[in-house]
């Protein structure tokens, strides 16, 4: 089941594999949609399994979920990789809800932008050197509250705020653009905006 709000993931790999009620192996393979959807029509009854081929890029396995037939649980969970097993599928039946849940593992990265010293090179600095740096955060779409970006600096070192600290947020959603407010007088404002 999805938490509200919460968005599919698109091109995951899914696979089903079973004996139909002919005796018959069957394979068939699918992409899940840009909602994350995916189906496998046309089936005899039988029962199957259904597998995601590969975890997607930028998560963790989850909780994955068996279906229903006609509001009947059918399905065993697996993992390693992720399936669902001993799907019965009736004649004629139709299933809903077979799910493979994923955690959002999210990055951060850290990247030189220019130094005061047109002779350093990669991420070797100069003690007295001034360095300007791109943090990424990819976090997981949805509604988010009280965020902050927090880059720790070295003992030693410090942050020199010459006004010119930004962040922006891009976005691939149809969202409206949103706004941070400043939450205490000793903090940088960031100017947030969606691409």
């Amino acid at each position: 089941m999805r938490d509200p709000g919460e968005a599919g993931i698109s091109g995951v790999t899914i696979t089903l594999t079973g004996t139909n009620d002919l005796g018959q192996a069957v394979t068939r393979t699918t992409t899940t949609d840009a909602t994350g959807a995916y189906s496998f029509t046309f089936l005899h009854d039988g029962t199957y399994t259904i597998t995601e081929t590969t975890e997607p890029s930028g998560f963790t396995d989850g909780i994955d979920t068996p279906g229903t037939f006609a509001g009947v649980p059918t399905g065993t969970t697996a993992t390693l990789p992720d399936r669902i097993t001993a799907i019965a599928i009736p004649p004629g039946g139709s299933g809903i809800e077979f799910n493979f849940g994923e955690v959002f593992s999210g990055f951060l990265g850290k990247t030189i932008v220019s130094t005061t010293d047109a002779a350093t090179t990669g991420t070797n600095v100069s003690i007295g050197e001034t360095v300007r740096f791109r943090l990424v955060a990819e976090i997981q779409q949805g509604t988010l509250v009280d965020v902050q970006l927090r880059d720790n600096l070295p003992a030693g070192l410090r942050f020199l705020d010459d006004g010119s600290a930004r962040a922006a947020l891009v976005s691939t959603s149809e969202e409206r653009a949103r706004s941070l407010r400043r939450s205490s007088p000793e903090r940088t404002p960031l100017c947030l905006s969606r691409a």
